[in-house]
């Protein structure tokens, strides 16, 4: 074999490990295909450690999303986090509700989800930021009885007994709300039973 083509395998070669370098640096989280249903980023966190850097959405998801509907969002948004420049993560959580105005009343309606190595956010410290590959989706969804989801005009009413029962107390509250929405105390503590169940 000639001189002249050894150097020219011998640079093939070399650049084929460049090629294979920035592949590796430009990996991303899984991209999901077909059409996705609306949705909101509520809220936005950085909960990193010295060790991990560790981001926590809150998602809003109107209508009756199915648990499909929902993991597809998770890839969606996961994808979409990685691609903006700097955000390379070990950990991602996302927290999921069916109305935006259960984020700091409730816990989540619709389940959560997290992307970290083996789904494990304790594990957000066992990769570097941005390794990917190395990662993992693991869901807590929750399959709804959609017949049992509040109306707009229900979750208006607990929300606003939410905040006043932080700050009069309960029977106080359950006063002031019924009084402002023109509704019985028993109505109130209905709505308010009902949003327990819908959680769970």
């Amino acid at each position: 074999m000639g001189k002249i083509k050894k150097v020219q395998i011998l640079l093939i070669l070399v650049l084929m490990l460049f090629v294979v370098a920035g592949c590796g640096n430009n990996q991303m989280p899984p991209e999901p295909k077909g059409s996705l249903l609306p949705y909101n980023i509520i809220r936005y966190d950085d909960i990193s450690t010295a060790a991990a850097t560790r981001y926590t959405l809150r998602i809003e998801i109107p209508g009756q999303p199915t648990v499909e509907d929902i993991k597809n969002i998770s890839k969606k948004v996961a994808y979409d986090f990685a691609k903006e420049d700097g955000n390379k993560f070990n950990s991602l959580t996302m927290y999921f509700y069916d109305y935006k105005e259960y984020h700091g009343l409730s816990a989540p309606t619709l389940g959560e989800a997290i992307y970290a190595p083996q789904g494990d956010i304790a594990k957000a410290n066992t990769v570097q930021a941005g390794e990917y590959n190395k990662m993992s989706f693991n869901y807590k969804i929750k399959e709804k009885d959609w017949n049992k989801k509040l109306s707009r005009e229900e979750v208006e009413v607990w929300s606003a007994f939410m905040k006043e029962m932080k700050a009069v107390g309960e029977e106080e509250a359950e006063k002031i709300i019924s009084k402002e929405y023109n509704i019985t105390q028993e109505e109130v503590e209905s709505i308010f039973n009902k949003q327990i169940a819908w959680v769970i």
